[in-house]
């Protein structure tokens, strides 16, 4: 019995299989060889994958000709086949199928199939065959030709509630992928009713749960009752209680510990298992304990920025491990929902709290600093007056500290907005800023700022086959050695290019011709000796540039991305990621799930709770320290660019 073909497009690793076989299948077609819905599957998946390959640079003439003639014999085997069907053959061929569902609803949508079918037949063809729904909702013109008969669908069968989570709430994981299309006369209530039902299906989705009780309503998705909500939090408790206990729990904890102590190195990191352990020399700090070396131990000693200035703790996707960026669920319009942004947030806020209590053992505080900087150090420094810090009364209750700190912050962004727009701060202009500025709308003294690559450009395709673990060229087995990805492998190993396997070769061309790497005379691969390929992996790793921290070399290279199109910039006071990142902490504007620092305690209509009200405070204490590093750099890179330009 000959084996059926798949079709996954290039770099999937059963591409070069699948051509195999197609090209096998081809080579034997006769319009006659087609009897059923399967074989018009198996010819036209052979169609698709050999149109992919013959775009294949590296295919030669010949080979291209040779298959280029073959194809057009097949289209028209398809086409007469696909035309002497009527309504009554083609939905009894579908249901004595009823497999590979996603390849049926390609054809009967490729095909325009589905203008032989009748409302009644596609409930038939539904009723019996329901795998076949969720493929045809990834279909537009199928699902505007059936809009009303989906809808009926979905209502009677709830179990695929699932779809509407998909398409209101949780992140797309997977580029190029078709989107699903719910029925436009699939109203509110009705899509309400559905996911309730769904969770009665499947009560032990809690992550699906929390989706819908923190979903934000908008016109065209659903909204879940407040006291639905308050049933469904109870379902979550009883389910996980479920779950977690018993011999077969799963306990995992991981633990920090931050401390000041004497020692020989300035700063020592030790993990130990689960515990993780950060300590830093008294005697260093006792020995610097004037106050801009006290600042600077946020960057250079807990390292709340990296060497460009950037906020360390922002959520980085790809420095996710492979479980947590594919296996779990990436709800839409939520931040930090992993353990690695979890634990760098920690982490800071251990380091924030015995640094505050180490300064007061000095008769000395965070808020000290802070208002030293804006009080003197900026007029010292630069001239500027009219930015201040009023720390609050330290015998305050942690509530009031909320209150009193909270609109520090936007105080402090607003008269540097005022400066940088007209080089002084105008109380006047102030005052004019009527209503809350959005973090994006602080602007820097420099242009260029911040570059960001663009999706679907040759940088980001060469920095995701370069640097990612799940690139197609991350292990090649003949080098016989383990590295986190291709950049690394060609890096510390000696990588001929006679050890690529066949479909790793046209990658590995790609990646020559476009400068990233390069074949030495003997065969080495290698990295490019400019500053392509180390752009590309600091995009990669960390989604952003900023054009004033970097070598002259590199600013070259990315004014010629942004000349040719694949990077863009502005002149923000935050990156994009950073904004996002500040935004969870103080609103709700981009995310759901914020902390929401501002609207609680703002307008004193919080709850005074103690242990959360000092968490909240030293959140807020992290945000102003981020900041005013901020504001520093930006002052300092403008005065160096300054002095450079006379």
């Amino acid at each position: 019995m000959r084996e059926e073909i798949f079709y996954y497009p290039y770099p999937d690793l059963s591409f070069s299989g699948n051509v195999k076989e197609s090209i096998d299948f081809v080579n034997k077609f006769s319009a006659e060889s087609l009897h059923s819905f399967a074989d018009v599957l198996d010819a036209v998946n052979a169609l698709r994958n050999l149109h992919d390959y013959l775009g294949f640079d590296s295919i030669s003439k010949e080979e291209k000709g040779k298959i280029a003639q073959t194809l057009p014999n097949i289209e028209t085997g398809v086409g007469r086949f696909l035309g002497s069907l009527d309504e009554k053959k083609l939905v009894e061929m579908l249901l004595s199928m009823k497999r590979r569902p996603e390849d049926a609803a390609y054809v009967l949508d490729k095909y325009r199939l589905f203008s032989k079918i009748t409302d009644s037949s596609i409930s038939s063809l539904l009723d019996g065959w329901n795998e076949l729904f969720p493929c045809l909702l990834k279909k537009r013109n199928v699902v505007a030709r059936f809009d009303s008969k989906l809808r009926d669908f979905f209502i009677a069968h709830p179990e695929f509630g699932y779809l509407l989570l998909e398409v209101y709430d949780i992140k797309a994981e997977k580029q190029n992928t078709e989107a699903t299309i719910i029925p436009s006369s699939l109203l509110m209530a009705e899509k309400t009713s559905i996911l309730l039902k769904y969770i009665e299906l499947f009560p032990q989705n809690t992550e699906y749960i929390r989706l819908m009780i923190n979903h934000k309503k908008t016109p065209e998705s659903y909204d879940i009752p407040w006291n639905k909500k308050k049933d469904l939090k109870a379902l979550i408790k009883k389910e996980e209680s479920l779950i977690f206990s018993g011999p077969g729990a799963i306990v995992e904890n991981f633990q920090t510990s931050v401390g000041i102590v004497p020692q020989t190195e300035t700063k020592k990191y030790v993990r130990n298992g689960t515990q993780n352990t950060l300590t830093y020399d008294s005697k260093w700090i006792d020995d610097n304990l004037d106050f801009p070396t006290l600042l600077n131990n946020f960057i250079y000693l807990f390292e709340l920025v990296d060497s460009e200035m950037r906020i360390s703790a922002i959520d980085k996707p790809n420095s996710l491990d492979i479980f947590e960026r594919y296996m779990s669920i990436h709800p839409k319009n939520y931040y930090g929902d992993n353990e690695l942004f979890q634990f760098r947030e920690e982490t800071c806020l251990l380091q924030l709290e015995v640094y505050q209590n180490y300064l007061s053992g000095k008769g000395l505080s965070i808020e000290k600093l802070l208002s030293w900087f804006y009080k003197e150090y900026l007029s010292q420094s630069f001239g500027i007056t009219g930015i201040s810090f009023s720390a609050p009364i330290e015998s305050d209750s942690y509530y009031h500290k909320c209150y009193i700190a909270v609109p520090k912050i936007e105080g402090i962004l607003k008269r540097f907005y005022c400066y940088a727009l007209d080089g002084f701060v105008d109380e006047e202009h102030v005052k004019s800023l009527e209503g809350q500025l959005k973090i994006g709308n602080y602007v820097s003294l420099l242009s260029k700022k911040h570059f960001y690559p663009i999706e679907k450009t040759d940088l980001q395709t060469a920095s995701f086959f370069l640097f990612s673990d799940q690139s197609k060229i991350a292990f090649i087995s003949k080098a016989n050695a383990k590295d986190e990805c291709f950049f690394d492998l060609i890096r510390h190993n000696a990588v001929t290019d006679d050890m690529p396997a066949d479909y790793q070769r046209p990658l590995i061309d790609y990646l020559i011709q476009k400068s990233y790497i390069y074949r030495r005379d003997d065969g080495r691969l290698l990295p490019a000796g400019s500053a392509l390929p180390f752009i590309a992996k600091d995009f990669f790793e960390n989604g952003f540039m900023d054009y004033w921290h970097v070598s002259t070399q590199v600013q070259k290279e990315l004014d010629s991305l942004l000349a040719s199109g694949q990077v863009e910039t502005d002149n923000a006071l935050f990156s994009k990621q950073e904004q996002q990142y500040l935004n969870y902490y103080l609103n709700k504007d981009q995310v759901i799930n914020g902390e929401d620092l501002r609207n609680e305690y703002a307008h004193d209509d919080g709850i005074e709770e103690p242990r959360k009200n000092q968490h909240d405070y030293y959140l807020i204490l992290m945000v102003l320290i981020l900041v005013t590093i901020r504001i520093n750099d930006d002052l300092w890179l403008k005065k160096d660019l300054d002095s450079k330009q006379k």
